[in-house]
């Protein structure tokens, strides 16, 4: 499958390309968007970093409620929790 990486109407580059470019070349394309369109930019990529974080930070808590009904995980009282991190630290 190939991609094209357009922002704002402006081609950025292909997958073929993509798969070339370096970070700062990436940087001096997008440095060529007009600023609105650059704010857009950040935008978009703000709200995806918080959507992958969610699902990060939703997957890790499946994972601990099934370690936590398959037996792995105990139940403890938050004093021995905050005391076995003391203790490790």
């Amino acid at each position: 499958m190939q991609y094209t990486l357009v922002i704002c109407g402006i081609f950025i580059a292909s997958d073929s390309i993509l798969n070339m470019l370096t970070f700062e070349q990436v940087l001096d394309n997008v440095m060529q968007l007009p600023l609105e369109q650059r704010e857009m930019l950040i935008e978009i990529l703000q709200k995806r970093h918080i959507e992958q974080r969610r699902e990060e930070i939703a997957q890790n808590a499946r994972d601990a409620i099934l370690e936590f009904r398959t037996g792995k995980l105990k139940p403890q009282s938050a004093s021995d929790i905050i005391s076995t991190f003391c203790s490790a630290s």
